[in-house]
């Protein structure tokens, strides 16, 4: 008895939780003056069944990671209440001191086990009014203190669980989601820093590429000038030639300073762009020098972003589709039966004498409420949840919205895999186009050739030669295009399609 309550003056450290003065509804004049005391996740467990609802956080997922719950708590009540019959005539003041420990632990497949520990400590002092030899006497009697423990065992299986491993692994998903999610936000972040660097460098080749095929163009301009001094003399229209080949040496001279500058602007967006360490610039910029149109550069990064944000939104629609996979087993657990095995000992005793001793009645009353006696009992609990419509019908309702998100994420990954499959047609198409334009430069060069051979035969005028040279610049500047064309497309598959969508399960046509 003494050890009862050593425990329950330790449950006085715990923080005070309520405080409540309330009046009874059968005794208007009665007051009753409680403090609660709780120590826990859970409150106090009334018992063996309700023990099971401690453990059923832990089965749902949201404790997971503990592998015991622990729940404490104490109560203590004061209750002054009027009491008056053939010996009682006054205020009966009842105090009563309840405290609880209890411990819950869950298994795999729905398999729960919960010991509980509750003990209750009360007293009493009832005003007694005796006739003895023709007076009254009035004393007070006190009762108590009087013991009531119970110690109970508890192992609950819930049939039909073998979802309950999904469950308690659900948080655990929930959480790779997250993490997967925060991948995605840094990879995307970097590919789009990668590509715009890759943006900036591949304007600066095109400048320099431009810078190039203008110097080119001046040589050839002065080639032609030189041929055409030489031929002044021989009349006004080889004067009216070099005056049109001089109009040409500026404009040249002045498309090359353009160009320059161009080259020193893209050289600058590059350096701002890219900001990454000079082995990570080694890795991603090709040697290789080649340009592309501003315009088709913007096609080029709307498409990346489009595909981005379309892996963006499938990696969202699949942790909706997890969430609802929740929701639904969790919908399904609130009708599956379960088995519930109790094992109780029950220990009880007044340990205090009566307040007043005196007379046969009172002496005997006094032997019998000091017996001490325990109780061992066992017992099962086979309970079936009955028809709940509001259960059934939010259980189709998550089904219905389980299959809904399951169809977003299968048009998601359809739409991304048709992204993918005509990337690869474009890049098809790229190649086709690139292998023409590779006979067009050729051709180009041999018709160049021809003209050179046949204007030192004075077959043909420098005019018909400069159109020559003017078709073979175009045909280099065309495959150069296309050659950006091809890398940028090369580049954006295995960025998106090797890196980002084979991370969702998307396969490659």
């Amino acid at each position: 008895m003494h050890v009862a309550w050593l425990i329950g003056l330790l449950a006085l450290l715990v923080p005070v939780a309520s405080w409540s003065q309330e009046t009874s509804d059968r005794w208007p004049m009665s007051e009753v003056e409680a403090l609660r005391l709780v120590l826990g996740e859970h409150p106090r467990l009334a018992g063996p069944q309700k023990g099971v609802d401690a453990a059923q956080r832990s089965v749902d997922g949201s404790d997971a990671t503990q592998p015991w719950l622990f729940s404490a708590s104490a109560e203590y009540t004061h209750q002054d209440r009027p009491i008056r019959d053939a010996f009682s005539r006054g205020m009966q003041i009842q105090d009563s001191f309840v405290w609880s420990v209890a411990f819950a632990k869950t298994w795999e497949f729905g398999l729960e086990l919960v010991l509980a520990l509750d003990n209750t400590v009360s007293r009493s002092e009832t005003p007694l009014v005796l006739a003895l030899n023709g007076a009254e006497v009035k004393q007070r009697r006190l009762t108590g203190p009087f013991n009531f423990s119970v110690l109970s065992a508890s192992l609950t299986q819930h049939l039909l669980k073998g979802a309950s491993q999904v469950v308690n692994s659900l948080p655990q998903q929930r959480a790779e989601l997250e993490l997967s999610a925060a991948q995605l936000e840094v990879a995307r972040q970097r590919n789009q820093v990668l590509y715009e660097a890759l943006t900036a460098y591949w304007e600066l080749q095109r400048a320099e590429a431009a810078l190039e095929l203008r110097r080119k163009s001046v040589g050839y301009v002065r080639q032609q000038q030189e041929i055409v001094d030489e031929l002044i003399d021989a009349g006004t229209t080889a004067r009216i030639e070099a005056d049109f080949v001089e109009q040409q040496l500026v404009t040249a001279q002045d498309a090359v300073a353009l160009a320059e500058l161009s080259r020193d602007l893209r050289e600058l967006e590059l350096r701002q762009a890219l900001a990454l360490p000079a082995d990570e610039q080694m890795k991603i910029l090709p040697t290789t020098p080649m340009s592309v149109p501003a315009k088709r550069q913007e096609t080029l990064k709307d498409m990346t972003t489009e595909v981005i944000e379309t892996s963006q939104d499938l990696q969202a629609a699949r942790q909706r589709l997890a969430m609802q996979e929740l929701e639904v087993i969790r919908s399904a657990e609130e009708t599956e039966p379960t088995l519930d095995l109790t094992a109780r000992i029950a220990q009880q005793g007044l340990d205090d004498q009566l307040g007043l001793s005196d007379g046969f009645m009172l002496d005997a009353y006094r032997q019998i409420a000091l017996i001490e006696f325990g109780a061992v009992s066992f017992g099962a609990i086979f309970s079936m949840p009955l028809d709940n419509d509001y259960a059934e019908a939010a259980a189709e309702s998550a089904e219905i919205e389980y299959t809904k998100v399951e169809a977003e994420v299968k048009l998601l990954e359809n739409q991304t895999a048709l992204r993918v499959a005509s990337s690869y047609r474009t890049l098809d198409s790229t190649h086709s186009r690139l292998a023409l334009l590779d006979k067009s430069v050729d051709l180009a060069k041999r018709n160049l050739e021809t003209g050179q051979e046949r204007y030192a035969a004075g077959h043909i005028a420098s005019l018909e030669l400069m159109r020559l040279q003017e078709e073979l610049e175009g045909a280099e500047v065309q495959r150069l295009n296309t050659q950006i064309d091809l890398v940028l497309r090369d580049l954006e598959l295995d960025s998106l399609s090797g890196r980002l969508l084979e991370r969702f399960g998307v396969v490659e046509p």
